[in-house]
Parts: C-alpha cells; structure tokens; sequence
C-alpha cells in the first residue's frame, strides 16, 4: 500500500501537471508516477542497524554532550549483541561521567574489560582501565586504582570526549593512589614524572607530598 502521505504528493504532482499539460502527456506522467510508486510499495525493506551501528552513533553523540540519546543508543547495541564491548564501555564511562553512578559504571566496565580481553582489543582495553582507575579512585580503593593505572599503555589518552583523561591526569592519579597507602617513595616517583624538581626524603614530612599534590590537582 502507497503511504497516505506519499499518495497525496504524488495525486498534487499529477494534479499541477494536468492544469498545465496536454491530456496525453498528463496520462504518460500520471502512468509513469503510479508505476515508481508500486515499484516503492514493493521494494525489500532497508537493512536493520546493527550492534556496531548503534555504538558508534553513542559514542558520536557522548562526544557531542548528547549523553542522553547515547545513553539510549548504547542500550540499544547491547540489546542486540550482549557481547559488545563498545556498548558496555560506553554505558560505563556514561554512569561514570554523568550520573556519577560508580557501582553501575564499575559493572559495565569490569564487563568491557573482560570481552575487550577476549577479543584483544588494546584500545578498548586501555578505555576500560581507565575509567575503573578513576572509579576506583573514588571509591577509595586505592590498590585496584594503581593495578588498572598500572596497565595502561604509555602516552595513552581518552579520545572519546568527557574527560581530557591522558599521561598527566594517569600519572597524578597514580601518585595519589600510592600516597594514601602509604608507599611515599612510589608516589614520589610518579610526581616528579610530572615535576622532575620536587624532591622528598624519608625524613621529610609526608604533607610535602600531599601539598605538591594539591597543587597538580
């Protein structure tokens, strides 16, 4: 069946032709116009977007600050593919960034991480690890904090939009993290890759550190 509003456009069309043309050449028009429409009414139905498809769109609109409709489209992939990591990526960062949801974002990470794993995806890897770094750091869990900091690949950076997440931001967290277990020496280490002129000894006050820190926050 013609759509309504397709029939109407095309009866104008034929209508506007008719006032102006000879009656043979509005009949050819008139037949012709019916036959494309018929061919339209039978033609095979477009393919459905797929898993992939829908990902990519949310991570478009998460880099335009459309965070409800990626939310939407993230969803959306991971209804249709429960394995894709992008979706759970997305959804975690999202929780994370926007509705400071951290159980929920540690979940959809954790879980993008473990399919980013099987398929060896470094880049998505690398995602994963850091927004668990910062989650954890928020939680306060500072030693899984540094074992995800840890794994991520040198000169990494967050590309996708929310947050400018790169070396300088891993590195502080890194720092701050072994500062409150108390591995001073570590932390140092990781500020003077920051800072090469800071320097603290063991007979310094720990709030040197927790000063130059506050200051790099």
């Amino acid at each position: 069946m013609i759509p309504h509003k397709l029939d109407n456009f095309y009866r104008l069309v034929i209508l506007a032709l008719s006032l102006s043309l000879p009656a043979t050449v509005t009949k050819l028009v008139g037949f012709c116009l019916i036959v494309g429409l018929g061919f339209l009414a039978c033609s095979p139905d477009l393919p459905e977007p797929t898993a992939d498809f829908y990902a990519k769109q949310g991570w478009s609109q998460y880099k335009s600050g459309q965070y409800g409709d990626a939310k939407s489209s993230f969803e959306l992939s991971q209804r249709l593919n429960q394995d894709s990591a992008e979706a759970s990526l997305g959804l975690g960062w999202l929780a994370f960034v926007e509705s400071a949801d951290l159980q929920t974002a540690k979940g959809q990470l954790e879980n993008a991480l473990l399919l980013a794993n099987q398929d060896g995806n470094q880049d998505l890897l690398n995602d994963a690890r850091a927004g668990l770094a910062g989650i954890n750091l928020s939680l306060e869990l500072y030693q899984d904090a540094i074992k995800y900091g840890e794994q991520i690949e040198d000169g990494y950076q967050f590309t996708r939009g929310r947050p400018n997440f790169g070396y300088r931001e891993l590195t502080l967290l890194l720092a701050i993290s072994y500062f409150h277990l108390g591995n001073y020496d570590e932390s140092v280490e990781k500020i003077q890759q920051l800072n090469p002129k800071f320097s603290w000894q063991p007979d310094d006050s720990p709030g040197k550190i927790l000063k130059e820190l506050e200051k790099r926050s």
